[in-house]
């Protein structure tokens, strides 16, 4: 939950980190000083009410959150200016057929992966088939012997 408010090119924070990689971005906005954390579990009416009053009120966290907006939103080409580009790249070159994924040309089998689903399932039974081999050839060695000492025996 982030508590934000819009200023031209950047924001500041009052963050309540939940879950994953919230209480990590939460850290980092108070380091960057941008932003005040307030862990969940210590969360009191008190204690939002004071963080939500001291980022409204306090410059500097205004002033922060615009240097660092500034570094975030500084691009080379603007978002719309790219769009534009490739809506004329795709209308200078139609059907973009250059661009096309190779998987479309695919036969269902290799599509599918039922080659290599096949090949692996060969090896898989050869491998099974040469262990039990291997383990009935020595299963009839020492049973074998152990006949031959019993009738020897007798």
């Amino acid at each position: 939950m982030t508590l934000m408010r819009s200023h031209i090119a950047g924001l500041f924070q009052v963050v309540i980190p939940v879950f994953g990689d919230q209480p990590g971005n939460a850290i980092e906005a108070e380091r960057r000083g941008y932003g005040i954390s307030i862990p969940i579990q210590e969360l009191t009416t008190d204690k939002l009410l004071e963080a939500v009053n001291k980022v409204l009120h306090d410059p500097t966290y205004t002033n922060r959150a615009q240097e660092h907006g500034t570094l975030v939103l500084d691009e080379i080409v603007k978002p719309l200016d790219k769009a534009v580009w490739w809506m004329e790249y795709a209308m200078r070159y139609p059907g973009l057929k250059h661009m096309r994924s190779p998987v479309q040309d695919l036969s269902w089998y290799q599509y599918f992966l039922l080659d290599v689903i096949g090949f692996v399932l060969l090896v898989i039974t050869l491998i099974l088939v040469i262990v039990f081999l291997t383990c009935r050839c020595c299963y009839r060695t020492c049973c074998a012997t152990s006949s031959r000492k019993k009738s020897k025996q007798a």
